[in-house]
Parts: C-alpha cells; sequence; structure tokens
C-alpha cells in the first residue's frame, strides 16, 4: 500500500510538472541576448517517457523557458559590470569564474596588439619555409611523450583576458587515438582513386606560443602527433604555420570559439597549394561585415568585458557572386528533405544565427553545384563547425563540393562517394573535437558507414561541438 501510495504521489507531481509547463509553455524559439536556440517543447510519447529523455528535455525546457530569464541574465551582466571587480585575467569552469593567478604572480594580460589588415601572399623562393615547420607526414615518428607540456589546470576549459576569450586545450592521448583511429577506417573503406586529406585548425590560444603554456597544452604538438597516426593515404595539411605567421590579425573571434573567415582563409590557402587548386586572393573579393556579434563561449559564460566589445563578422564574396547551395535536413518523420540557400545566409542571420551567415550553418548535408568549373573535380568535406567559414574560399575551385557533418548525417558516405564521382576528400575539424570523445564516436561511426546512435544528442556546452 505503501509503494502504492508514493508511485500515485510521484504520477501526480509528473503530472504537475507537464501541466504547468504546458500552461505557461513558451513560443520563444532564440535567445537573442546568449546567441542560441532555446529547448524545444518535448515529444510525450510511449519511447520518451520511458527512456527518460521527455522528463530531461522537459527540465531544460523549464530552464530555458523561465519567465523573464532574459531580464535577470541582462541584471547578472550589469552588477558584475558594477561590482568591477572582474580582474584582466580569469579561469572559467563549467561556465563559473574563479580568478586565476600565473604562477609567477603576475595577472596582468598581454597588451592588446593593434589589428592588422591581412597581407597579400608573399612570393617564397624555393626551398624557403614558413616557420614553425610541422606537422610530420603520416607514419613519421612524432613526439608522444606530453607530460613536460602537461598543464596543471585540466579542469578549466576557457580563461578570460581581459575583451577575449580563450579555449584551453588539454591532450588525451586516447582520445587522439580514437581520433586518428575514425579517419584511418575512412581511409580504409574510400575508393583508391579518391585524393584524402586531413586538416586540423588550432584555436586562438594555440597562437600564443609560450605565454598559456601554464594552462593549455601545446596545440602543435598535438596536431604533429595526430597526423602521424594517420593512414598514409592522408596529406596533411600545415595550417598552423600560416595562422601563426598572421597571428596578430583578426583570425579568431574574441567571444566565440570560431575563427573568422580571414582565419579560414590562410588554412584554405594551405589547402589548395597541397591539392594544386587555383582560388580567389583575398584582396580581390568584396568584404562586408556583421556589427555586434557575440558568440558561443559568451552565451555560456557572460563576462562582462567580453560582453561590452562584441566581434565583428566579415565575409567576403568574390565577382559580386552569393551562389546557392543545396542544404539537407531531416524532418520530424527522419525523412530526408532540403530547400535551396546562399552561400552566405542572411536569412540564418536574421534567424539569430550570425554565424550561420557561413552556408546557412550546420546541416547533415549540403550540396553546392558549380556549372562554371572546367577541372570536374568533386569535394567531399567531413566536418566540424570550423569548415563553414573555410568552404566559401573553394566554391569557385570544385565543380561541386558535398559537406557532411557527423553529428546529424545519417547518410553512408561511400554510397555518395561513388553517386557524386567524389575525386577529393577532406576532414576539417578544429583540435578541440578531435580530443572530444563524443564527436569521435560521431565520426567512427560515419566512417563504419552505420546510422548513428549519437545523431540528434546535444552539443557539449564546453567545447561548442
Amino acid at each position: 500500500m505503501k509503494k502504492l501510495t508514493v508511485l500515485v504521489f510521484l504520477v501526480l507531481l509528473c503530472g504537475c510538472a507537464v501541466l504547468t509547463a504546458a500552461t505557461f509553455r513558451s513560443q520563444a524559439l532564440i535567445s537573442e541576448k546568449e546567441n542560441r536556440s532555446l529547448q524545444a517543447f518535448p515529444v510525450l510519447n510511449r519511447q520518451t517517457y520511458l527512456n527518460g529523455t521527455f522528463f530531461k528535455d522537459l527540465e531544460a525546457y523549464i530552464y530555458d523557458h523561465v519567465p523573464l530569464r532574459e531580464r535577470v541574465l541582462e541584471y547578472t551582466a550589469l552588477y558584475d559590470k558594477i561590482k568591477g571587480i572582474e580582474p584582466e585575467i580569469m579561469a572559467l569552469e563549467k561556465g563559473n569564474s574563479m580568478n586565476l593567478v600565473n604562477p609567477d604572480g603576475n595577472t596582468k594580460a598581454p597588451k592588446p596588439e593593434k589589428e592588422k589588415k591581412p597581407e597579400p601572399e608573399e612570393k617564397k623562393e624555393p626551398g624557403q619555409e614558413e616557420t614553425p615547420s610541422l606537422p610530420l607526414k603520416p607514419g613519421q615518428k612524432a613526439e608522444t611523450d606530453f607530460s613536460q607540456y602537461k598543464t596543471q589546470t585540466q579542469n578549466i576549459s576557457i580563461m578570460a583576458v581581459k575583451d577575449t576569450l580563450l579555449q584551453l586545450f588539454h591532450f588525451h592521448e586516447e582520445n587522439v587515438s580514437a581520433y586518428a583511429k575514425a579517419l584511418n577506417t575512412f581511409a580504409a573503406k574510400m575508393p583508391e582513386n579518391v585524393r584524402m586529406y586531413s586538416l586540423l585548425a588550432p584555436t586562438q590560444v594555440g597562437l600564443t606560443g609560450e605565454e598559456y603554456k601554464d594552462f593549455s597544452d601545446p596545440q602543435d604538438k598535438a596536431i604533429e602527433y595526430i597526423y602521424s597516426l594517420l593512414n598514409p593515404r592522408y596529406e596533411t595539411i600545415e595550417a598552423f604555420a600560416p595562422l601563426f605567421a598572421h597571428r596578430q590579425e583578426y583570425l579568431y573571434f574574441r567571444s566565440d570559439h570560431h575563427w573568422t573567415q580571414l582565419g579560414a582563409y590562410y588554412a584554405a590557402q594551405a589547402f589548395a597549394r597541397q591539392a594544386g587548386l587555383a582560388m580567389p586572393d583575398i584582396a580581390d573579393c568584396e568584404r562586408h561585415s556583421l556589427e555586434n556579434f557575440l558568440g558561443y563561449l559568451y552565451s555560456n559564460n557572460q563576462v562582462s568585458k567580453v560582453g561590452q566589445h562584441p566581434d565583428r563578422i566579415d565575409y567576403y564574396i568574390y565577382q559580386g557572386k552569393n551562389p546557392e547551395i543545396e542544404c539537407f535536413f531531416y524532418d520530424e518523420t527522419e525523412t530526408l528533405n532540403s530547400y535551396m540557400q546562399t552561400v552566405f545566409s542572411l536569412s540564418a542571420v536574421a534567424n539569430g544565427t550570425n554565424y550561420g551567415i557561413f552556408l546557412s550553418g550546420d546541416y547533415p548535408r549540403l550540396v553546392y553545384k558549380n556549372p562554371e568549373s572546367a577541372g570536374g573535380r568533386v569535394l567531399m568535406v567531413v566536418k566540424d563547425s570550423y569548415a563553414n567559414a573555410f568552404v566559401p574560399w573553394l566554391i569557385h575551385s570544385f565543380q561541386k563540393i558535398i559537406v557532411i557533418d557527423p553529428r546529424t548525417c545519417k547518410d553512408n558516405i561511400y554510397d555518395l562517394v561513388v553517386k557524386e564521382q567524389v575525386t577529393d576528400f577532406v576532414v576539417l575539424d578544429y583540435i578541440m573535437a578531435a580530443d572530444l570523445e563524443s564527436f569521435i564516436g560521431m565520426m567512427q561511426e560515419l566512417a563504419e558507414g552505420r546510422r548513428s546512435s549519437y545523431v540528434n544528442q546535444k552539443r557539449n556546452p564546453d567545447f561548442g561541438v
């Protein structure tokens, strides 16, 4: 009898929660203050009830739609500003801030450098190399002992330096080895006539050299190590050196984990050189800008100094053309549908996703067709969202580009490779994704050609992927 009473009580309690949420159901879809989509009201059915996802999503829905939530966020940020006690350097753990003093006792932030304009690519003499010169080619021996680099702040994921949020990198050998294994699975299954590339992009803190070595593991060494584990079929793309050479330019957002399209440009140049492609010079492109961008890192941490100095999103249009791209998505019945959008999507910006200006955001599959290309080469890109600002630089170099997102794609990509006559295949991720277990799991399942059990899972708030 006692068990029955408890059961009835729990059922009534859950029912009240559902009725309350339904009664005060919010219609808001996007939080402009946090620059993200809000949790939708969950679907209640037998499956979602039994596996617990309904109650988990309901909790997230209530949190996202609590009355006056946006106003509370504004007052919190204002209170922090009035207090005036934010130090120049803070370490942030899971959205909570705490002061962090460098081992030498110096808490001063580095002097801000003036933003430099992109410089024209230098004409190098034969044999002349950019420094640092890395990584090794696939199969070559790389340094594997990271103990000398290992930071003592593994629980810290973000550092705020004045008006900039830096995403810290912590190396885990088992994770990056699993990432390499996923890429090698692609290589084992890919037709022999397809050229394969791997491009790992560093984050902003990776280009600071010794400055934050006590807080973030060296990304150049990690990239070198991952490349050394890859199947020799992969042509590894050296993006670190050109980004390092231009590090004083506006390559990364201060409030977001992504690179700017200028940062993506230097990486695209490195890819084009390796692949033997011609691509537009940035000097021949028309620059457009979106002001007042506050990105993913800010939305999760709300550091007032960052909020007071929003970013600017620049995008570059070549020859005045903004061509169409086909965006594939799954509807509520998991049926694959598509619609046409432009490469630079102002409608995505209107919907509140400013970084969505590039390729309209993340979709399971995107297809771009270039009828003017005479080269006949077809590129497939398996990627995280770093590729969104990268791909537009290549639309004039390929006859067709197919973009695959392992987080949501349910296709057998090898069938697509054959059907679309793919000639070039690149895996492009930023270094954080290569050390993130959930993302690596999605990559492995995609590489094995089976439908991903990870599909539609929520993103990791510490990494943005």
